[in-house]
């Protein structure tokens, strides 16, 4: 398939994952480990599906709404046709305009990186490392170095670039380091490092601090679930942290 009905088929993708298993775009999930730019792209669009499931939620419907379009519904004049149409029209304005302001806002003023971001949020970044690694997670994916030992694992980042002074909580630092890998997020390099423990494995995602502007509405340091996998966001002065899950079925308490 061609990169437009890619992108066709993966912006018609959830969010929440229940459209995972759809073979349409699970094959468009499919090409995501071995296109950077698109799998950026992809974290962007479902972020901003979710901030916008999140605005829609919390709002009321009118009181007698449903009354009113039901009684609406058995007039049959050319008056009230033509208003019904016009209402449509002016809805449909009013919502382009929404989704305008919304786009300006969640992609504002790209930085001077050249084309990368301005800072997220805490919840933002977590919930676009929560997208980037179910791709992952969906196709398989490589290390860009393999090391059990994570003062080497910090050296090979810091050579190449990343984010490699990550502070570790106390769960990380009895497990087993294997390797990291170098994602790409907003323009910024993101360090991927992974660990395991108990027969299970957990990926921790450090970026530097200053790509996020405030926590977004999230508790730091609380797990949830998202996307299906466990997941934490936490951040210090220095960097902004996101630990997942390995699968579906990781506990993240033994790494914390």
């Amino acid at each position: 398939m061609d990169k437009l009905e890619l992108k066709m088929r993966l912006d018609a993708c959830r969010p929440s994952g229940q459209d995972n298993d759809d073979g349409a775009i699970r094959e468009a999930l499919a090409q995501l480990p071995a296109d950077a730019e698109l799998a950026v792209w992809f974290a962007r669009s479902q972020a901003l599906d979710a901030a916008v499931s999140r605005q829609l939620a919390g709002v009321k419907a009118p009181d007698g709404l449903r009354g009113r379009i039901l009684a609406g519904a058995r007039v049959n004049t050319r008056r009230n046709e033509w208003r019904r149409h016009l209402w449509i029209a002016a809805a449909a304005i009013v919502m382009a305009g929404a989704a305008v302001w919304m786009l300006e806002n969640y992609f504002s003023a790209a930085s001077e990186g050249g084309g990368a971001l301005a800072a997220a949020t805490l919840r933002e970044y977590r919930d676009e490392v929560a997208s980037v690694y179910a791709g992952m997670h969906q196709t398989g994916f490589e290390l860009d170095h393999s090391d059990a030992d994570v003062a080497k694992v910090k050296q090979w980042l810091a050579e190449h670039g990343a984010p490699a002074d990550a502070v570790l909580r106390a769960g990380l630092t009895d497990a087993l380091p294997f390797g990291c890998k170098i994602v790409e997020w907003r323009g910024r390099k993101v360090s991927m490092m992974c660990f395991g423990k108990n027969d299970d494995e957990a990926h921790l995602f450090v970026v530097s601090r200053d790509a996020i502007r405030g926590l977004g509405g999230i508790e730091a340091g609380h797990v949830e679930r998202v996307g299906g996998f466990e997941i934490i966001a936490w951040q210090d002065e220095r960097r902004a942290y996101v630990m997942v899950g390995d699968s579906p079925k990781t506990d993240l308490k033994p790494f914390l």
